[in-house]
Formats: structure tokens, C-alpha cells, sequence
């Protein structure tokens, strides 16, 4: 496959107006980038919008959102080879793309990969397009993204200095034990709230006193009273885990 970049139509840009324009042939927006993805034989694949700075107003996380999904088109002609190209726009919201930390290059890679998931999808529905396929598997694209660019013979193409980036390599899992041990305390809340909310809570006040149980259970590290870490977890409310 190749990308091939493209004009940034203004005409279908969601904020024109908060925006200070490049001088650039295409006249894109500031950190706005659109692309078509090809296969071998030049065949669009499907279209990305990066829009990567943040400004007044604008959605201050990071996130991928299908503009058109793929799908097989059904014509009265019963032309079951042609599909609907899919539309990607991934968004975030840097400070800069000067000089961007690798926790940066991770969340861009983490998008590009429910990016991909979107573009690459072939089945006939499009309701099942992309990260709409069964939650268990809606991160595995991201995750090998993130993978992709931690990679040796990735990260020598995104940077020069080889002694940061082996010092980089030998330190990145050193908490890995402590990571992995915070995605299972997350994960058996989200279980807890959405599969059992009439167990969890029968003799809680709050959410803070099941997550200090699920702590007390489970967790290596003893529960801080008065603290709220469930708030951290972003994902709760849109990725239940029923």
C-alpha cells in the first residue's frame, strides 16, 4: 500500500473559521493533513484527515472517527463488487509538531491503528466496519500500533540520538508489572459496574468504596481513603464491558 497526499477540501472542514491557514499549495489548515491510501494498483482504499493542534473549542482528546464507513453498496444492477469507500478523520490535540514526545508518537500511532482497522475493513455491513467489531477485539489494531513504533527497527526511522533510544528500550518496562496490574483493577470495575451493578452496590455508598474493595482484593499497592481513581478511567461510560 502507499499514501499519497491530497488537497484539504475547505469546503468540508467542520471549523474553517478557528483556524489560521498555511501557505502551503493545498491550503490546509494548521496541523491538518488529508491522504488516500492506495493498494498496488493505485485503488483508493479509503481517505484520512489528520487534524492534529489544539485551538478554542476544539474536542481536547485524542480520537478516530468514521466520516463514511466501508461497506458493499447493493444496486438495482446487483453490482455486489462495488463497496463504499470509508472516510477516517483522526484527531488530536498537540501543542506542537515540533519536537513531540514519544507518549505523543504512541497516542498518534494508537489512532492511526482504529485508522486502519476502519480502511482495511471488508465486510458488507457497515455497522460492523472498523472499531464497531466486538470490544474485546476494538483495541487490538491500537495496541499493535503502539507495539509497531516501540519496535528497535521501528524507532530508529524517529529519531537520530541511538544512546536515548537504547537507554529508551531498557527502561520503558520497568513498571510494566504495576501497568498491567492497573488495566486489571480498571477492567474488574467496568466488570463489576455493568455486569453486577445490583452485587457491587448493594453495600456501597459510592463507587470510591467499590473500587477500595476491588483494591483490598486485588491490588498490591494498599487504597489511598479520600481519593478517586476510577474517575482516570476515561473509557468507562462508552466502553462498558458487558
Amino acid at each position: 500500500v502507499q499514501l499519497k497526499e491530497i488537497p484539504w477540501d475547505l469546503q468540508t472542514n467542520w471549523s474553517t473559521a478557528t483556524h489560521n491557514h498555511n501557505n502551503n499549495n493545498n491550503n490546509s489548515p494548521d496541523g491538518c493533513f488529508a491522504y488516500q491510501l492506495l493498494d498496488d494498483n493505485n485503488n483508493i482504499l479509503g481517505d484520512i484527515y489528520f487534524d492534529l493542534l489544539e485551538r478554542s473549542h476544539k474536542f481536547n482528546n485524542s480520537g478516530t472517527f468514521a466520516i463514511k464507513n466501508g461497506c458493499q453498496l447493493f444496486t438495482y444492477k446487483n453490482d455486489n463488487n462495488k463497496r463504499q469507500i470509508p472516510s477516517v478523520a483522526v484527531l488530536l490535540s498537540l501543542a506542537s509538531l515540533n519536537n513531540i514526545t514519544h507518549y505523543q508518537l504512541e497516542t498518534i500511532m494508537h489512532e492511526i491503528g482504529h485508522c486502519l482497522h476502519y480502511i482495511f475493513f471488508t465486510g458488507q455491513y457497515q455497522h460492523f466496519s472498523g472499531p464497531r467489531a466486538e470490544l474485546d477485539f476494538a483495541e487490538v489494531p491500537s495496541i499493535f500500533m503502539e507495539n509497531f513504533v516501540n519496535h528497535p527497527s521501528s524507532l530508529k526511522y524517529f529519531t537520530n540520538n541511538i544512546k536515548s533510544l537504547k537507554k529508551y528500550q531498557k527502561n520503558r518496562d520497568v513498571f510494566i508489572g504495576l501497568d498491567t496490574q492497573h488495566q486489571l483493577l480498571l477492567a474488574l470495575f467496568d466488570q463489576y459496574i455493568h455486569l453486577y451493578p445490583e452485587i457491587a452496590l448493594k453495600d456501597s455508598t459510592s463507587t470510591a468504596l467499590l473500587m477500595k474493595d476491588i483494591f483490598e482484593q486485588y491490588s498490591s499497592i494498599p487504597y489511598v481513603n479520600d481519593t478517586y481513581w476510577q474517575v482516570s478511567f476515561g473509557h468507562l461510560a462508552h466502553y462498558a464491558a458487558g
